[in-house]
């Protein structure tokens, strides 16, 4: 096992983990909590394209996505 020290480890780049969570959910998963979405629907509520306008459009998915995670069976998917 190799040890690193703290400030070799503050060096390494950074990921933002809560937007991959927040934006996590396949069209099967989610076809599963909404079944008459269709895959166009999918695409255009709940991924994000490459480039997005700003925040306000990451935050009209990924509220989008929170309110489906809101009982156990969803959060098991």
């Amino acid at each position: 096992m190799v040890d690193y020290s703290i400030n070799e480890i503050r060096k390494w780049p950074k990921v933002e983990l809560h937007l991959h969570f927040d934006l996590c959910l396949s069209f099967p998963a989610i076809k599963q909590l909404v079944p008459g979405i269709d895959e166009e629907s999918y695409n255009r509520n709940f991924v994000l394209p490459e480039k997005i306008s700003g925040l306000t459009e990451f935050l009209e998915r990924s509220t989008r996505l929170v309110a489906l995670l809101q009982d156990e069976t969803a959060l098991q998917l």
